[in-house]
């Protein structure tokens, strides 16, 4: 994953980025199926052999269209990652790992990326907890939590939650009551039966292919073995799929796989990819 990429001023226009992705990808190239950044340059990446291929949902609500949610039984408490005790830390972890991992391909987070997420100061951490447990014991029970803002790139944008099952119909609209005027991001991939709001799909993922055969044989465990790449040459691939032999350019079966608009017949292949806003910028 690139994240982002920054050239002071004065030493722009004289090719210092096209230096270090060169060198990004004689290092990594060997060791990776794919790399993978967000950004809206697309044509600047397509010279690096990037490929506009991951979209997300991006909800929206106004105040008018937010359905009130008279609930009493959560407890909605804003923060920071760094301020809340070593307990609840744990419970956000198990949310990260039981919900977003399982349901969507996301990063796998260590202790040293929720250390990194706690020097963040500038997301605001949401909490929320079930009031009527709390009152049939001492601790707190943390059944969701969602992450908005980040510096001015995620300003009024919720860019990461997750929900326990059980609660997930009462929360939702809690979210958007709470956030009236934010954006909330999903993956594009079955997204759309979240919300009863207004939606629109925006397309911001960029994937350039690493080593081939990685490459080959992620394609192959992620498909369970139906499509098989029998080779890629320059700008094309050649595979199989239900016994038939297609070739493609590269562009287009990344897009077949990832989107914009992955074919209906590969949906099923894999999880959504989701790229949460404490992990992509």
């Amino acid at each position: 994953m690139l994240r982002g990429i920054v050239v002071s001023k004065e030493f722009r226009n004289i090719g210092l980025s096209k230096i270090l992705l060169n060198h990004i990808f004689d290092k990594y190239t060997k060791n990776i199926a794919m790399f993978l950044l967000w950004s809206d340059l697309i044509d600047l990446y397509n010279k690096f052999d990037f490929h506009l291929s991951i979209g997300q949902i991006e909800y929206s609500c106004s105040q008018s269209d937010s359905k009130k949610n008279h609930n009493n039984h959560y407890l909605i408490t804003k923060t920071l990652y760094k301020s809340i005790s070593h307990s609840e830390k744990k419970q956000i972890h198990e949310l990260y790992r039981n919900i977003i991992e399982q349901q969507y391909t996301t990063f796998h987070r260590e202790k040293t990326d929720w250390e990194l997420i706690e020097k963040i100061t500038s997301a605001d951490l949401f909490i929320i907890t079930n009031i009527q447990n709390q009152k049939q014991s001492t601790d707190s029970q943390i059944v969701a939590y969602y992450f908005a803002n980040k510096g001015q790139d995620l300003k009024n944008v919720v860019h990461e939650f997750a929900i326990l099952n059980e609660h997930q119909s009462s929360i939702l609209p809690i979210i958007f009551e709470q956030n009236p005027h934010a954006k909330i991001w999903l993956p594009e991939s079955g997204s759309t039966n979240f919300f009863d709001a207004k939606f629109e799909k925006k397309y911001m993922g960029l994937i350039k292919i690493g080593d081939k055969k990685i490459f080959l044989n992620f394609i192959h465990q992620w498909s369970n073995e139906e499509i098989k790449i029998k080779s890629i040459n320059n700008n094309n691939i050649t595979f199989t799929y239900n016994k038939q032999i297609y070739f493609e350019t590269i562009e287009k079966f990344l897009t077949f796989i990832f989107g914009p608009n992955p074919l209906s017949e590969w949906k099923h292949y894999g999880k959504p990819i989701f790229i949460s806003g404490l992990d992509s910028i």
